[in-house]
């Protein structure tokens, strides 16, 4: 970013002022002359003498990131300083306590148990996969996912889980832009389960404006011959009687 401007150097200034004065009476007397329709106009002359020297110059300024979060992306690079290890699965992971704990209070509340008990600094866990942890390691250190929108589903359970808010919003925002009305039943499962609101109440409206081609669609039939849901049926016959409406409303008015 670049950013011009200029600087003055200011000297003493002398102003002359011309000033010729009228008398009232030749106002009264010239009125028509001088003040027409009632307005009086003033003009007045001023000169200024002044040396003026104007200095442009151009500064350049760069988008520097979070300084934290860049120290701490390399941290997660280099593994430098690592106290603790998370097993997941059949990985390993190097990670720094301090950070973990800061970042997810659900981790800090695991460290602070475990590791009483087995008196080591190794922490395990099982219900995650290596690849969704690892991307949940790189989101604590930077803020940042690589190729989220691509596991946007696991990631919102992880973030949930660990009560990572603003990786979950992130998933929300991804998973909100994939959405059709193939997925859109799995997705509302998805965002119902995991208390992400904003997300529901995004595919609940996309359900409902969608409703006629979403009871078409292959996942729908499919639902509807694994499971005898309640559910489904009123939302088809919803769907059906809404048609039914609309068709009526279009009758009457022909």
């Amino acid at each position: 970013m670049e950013r011009g401007y200029s600087l003055a150097k200011k000297h003493k200034v002398l102003y002359e002022w011309k000033i010729n004065a009228i008398k009232k009476a030749r106002l009264q007397r010239e009125k028509f002359q001088l003040i027409p329709h009632d307005v009086l106009t003033v003009g007045v002359e001023v000169t200024v003498y002044d040396d003026c020297t104007t200095i442009t110059t151009s500064v350049s300024f760069k988008n520097i990131k979070s300084q934290m979060a860049h120290q701490c992306g390399e941290l997660y690079n280099s593994k430098i300083g690592s106290d603790v290890v998370v097993e997941v699965g059949d990985k390993e992971f190097p990670a720094h306590k301090i950070i973990l704990m800061a970042r997810s209070p659900v981790l800090a509340a695991m460290f602070s148990h475990e590791m009483i008990e087995k008196k080591d600094n190794k922490l395990t866990i099982i219900d995650i996969s290596p690849k969704i942890f690892e991307k949940v390691l790189e989101y604590i250190y930077t803020d940042e996912v690589t190729h989220l929108d691509d596991d946007a589903h696991y990631l919102l359970e992880a973030a949930d889980k660990y009560q990572l808010e603003t990786l979950k919003q992130m998933c929300q925002n991804s998973l909100s832009k994939s959405l059709t009305a193939e997925n859109s039943f799995y997705v509302m499962t998805l965002a119902d389960r995991h208390n992400a609101k904003e997300l529901l109440e995004y595919v609940s409206e996309f359900v409902v404006i969608n409703a006629e081609e979403i009871i078409e669609t292959k996942t729908f039939k499919e639902l509807e011959k694994s499971k005898s849901s309640l559910n489904l049926m009123l939302f088809k016959k919803f769907t059906m009687l809404n048609l039914a409406k609309n068709e009526t409303k279009i009758t009457h008015s022909s």
